[in-house]
């Protein structure tokens, strides 16, 4: 077999700025759930391993907009009482159906499970991205982030903005951090090569792609390769990916909870509503049935035993490590395995996640497996790169290329976002010699937030896949009008204060940003 498998795992966690102070809507659900269900888990496994001198060694991606969601006040103050509302479900729950022996053991779980987030919340003063940090100094992780508002970088048509959505984010990182940003990934792993110059100028030193971006003919998705303007680069590795997401993976386990079952699609609206702050049908957490059989309706699935599903994911983790030794026992030479996963399929999509992740570490040391968990800083410390190739246009969609983001039902919003940006980079070379006014330089500064939030990828995937279409038209809308307006008082130069602060008050990402930026000659 080979000397040695390196091994990294890569836990990407994003989601779209999603800050409504004044009102609830539905879509901060999807933060409020992650955070309970995946980040702070993952954060406590760290922890646990930590205490028994297991290095898990995680690679974690942090977009910049998910990082600012955990650090505003007011989103923290809606988790908390996202988390308290669940809590009195689970005895409302009680108090109904807690005569099942069944059912109360998982609602003693989810209970138990809530209590330990609002502890680790209260812990590090509602401050999430403290304990990230605190882990990273730690030596158990690397953290690295996504372009700044998560843009499909190929659908990007000018270089103000690819230079950008780059310089923006390893700023962002770099102010939160308190370190340089070493490697990113690029949303969705979409690639062209006009992004090299913008990564070397911001001495960023690696990021990954797709093993579509690489003919797999002539290269070895196994090892590391340099750019043409020798950035590191890594490749996905589809099958340990497959092994867990296929429709017979790991995931699919009959044992496993079933997510698609829960209690927010089963009772009354009239009993629900109390709990969810709304009478439109939406999950709450509460799930009592497992998987069962994948081809059975979810009217007919079983009731879900936590125990077995537990001991499921402990074998499940034992078969992931064989089946990685296994694919390297004929190759004699050092390899590296990058698994890239969404963190948000661990403890949220698949319950059992967590657990399954933290029993690879355990039993990679307990059995003395022959692999080597690292990030990927550390291996290129460890192997000198030598072969140089450029990736190829690509991206992990499912074809490959960009049609999520980019056919029939959501290209309507491109001429919009293209002529947007260029008006608004016409407005920002305006300025740019020019001394503005405190006034004027707020205006711009929050221009830029606005174009910055429109060009995210997240609209165009919700309206393909139809799931909130609404309210991501509604975003795009919003957007492009506040940037129209911003560009008209900045044209007339009449600054309306009160609403610039008002739009700061709900779009006020990236605080410090530099609308300069964007510039056509930009030597920020």
């Amino acid at each position: 077999m080979s000397s040695k498998i390196y091994y990294v795992i890569l836990l990407h966690a994003h989601m779209p700025y999603i800050n409504h102070p004044d009102s609830n809507y539905l879509e901060e659900n999807w933060y409020f759930e992650n955070i309970a269900e995946s980040y702070i888990p993952l954060l406590r496994m760290i922890e646990r391993l930590s205490s028994d001198g297991i290095n898990p060694n995680l690679t974690i991606s942090l977009s910049p907009t998910l990082c600012h969601m955990m650090e505003n006040e007011v989103i923290e103050r809606k988790l908390k009482k996202y988390i308290e509302l669940r809590l009195k479900l689970i005895e409302k729950e009680r108090e109904s159906y807690g005569s099942n022996w069944q059912i109360k053991n998982l609602l003693d779980i989810y209970e138990e499970r809530y209590l330990n987030c609002l502890d680790f919340i209260n812990k590090y003063s509602g401050d999430l991205i403290t304990p990230f940090k605190l882990y990273q100094n730690q030596g158990l992780c690397e953290i690295i982030t996504t372009p700044a508002t998560y843009p499909i970088i190929p659908l990007i048509i000018n270089d103000e903005t690819m230079n950008a959505q780059i310089s923006i984010a390893s700023l962002d990182y770099k102010d939160r951090f308190s370190r340089d940003l070493a490697g990113i990934f690029l949303s969705e792993c979409a690639y062209d090569e006009r992004v090299d110059s913008v990564l070397e100028k911001n001495s960023i030193n690696y990021f990954f792609v797709d093993s579509n971006a690489i003919d797999l003919s002539k290269y070895d998705p196994y090892q590391s390769y340099l750019a043409d303007n020798d950035i590191s680069f890594f490749v996905r590795d589809d099958v340990s990916v497959a092994d867990v997401l296929d429709i017979n993976g790991y995931i699919s386990n009959p044992l496993y909870r079933e997510f698609y079952r829960d209690i927010g699609y089963e009772r009354d609206i009239s009993y629900l509503k109390e709990f969810t702050l709304t009478e439109e049908r939406i999950p709450t957490g509460i799930k009592y049935h497992r998987i069962t059989s994948i081809n059975k309706p979810l009217g007919e699935k079983e009731i879900y035993d936590y125990d077995l599903a537990i001991k499921q994911s402990e074998a499940d983790a034992y078969d992931f490590l064989i089946k990685r030794i296994n694919q390297f026992k004929s190759v004699n030479k050092d390899v590296v395995v990058v698994s890239c996963f969404n963190a948000e399929i661990f403890g949220h999509r698949w319950f059992e996640g967590i657990n399954f992740l933290e029993n690879i570490f355990r039993k990679t040391r307990s059995e003395r497996f022959p692999i080597q968990f690292i990030t990927p800083s550390n291996y290129l410390l460890t192997t000198e790169n030598k072969i140089k190739v450029r990736p190829e246009l690509s991206s992990s969609s499912e074809n490959g290329f960009f049609d999520k983001w980019l056919n029939e039902k959501n290209d309507f919003i491109y001429p919009f976002l293209y002529e947007i940006t260029r008006k608004f980079i016409k407005t920002v070379n305006k300025f740019l010699n020019s001394e503005v006014s405190g006034d004027v330089d707020k205006a711009l500064r929050q221009l830029t937030r606005e174009i910055l939030l429109m060009q995210s990828s997240d609209w165009a995937a919700m309206i393909n896949m139809g799931d909130h279409k609404e309210y991501a038209i509604y975003r795009i809308k919003k957007h492009y009008e506040n940037s129209i307006e911003l560009i008209n008082m900045l044209n007339s130069l009449s600054i309306d204060m009160d609403r610039v602060k008002k739009l700061e008050r709900e779009n006020g990402i990236f605080p410090f940003i530099d609308w300069r930026v964007f510039s056509s000659k930009s030597s920020f």
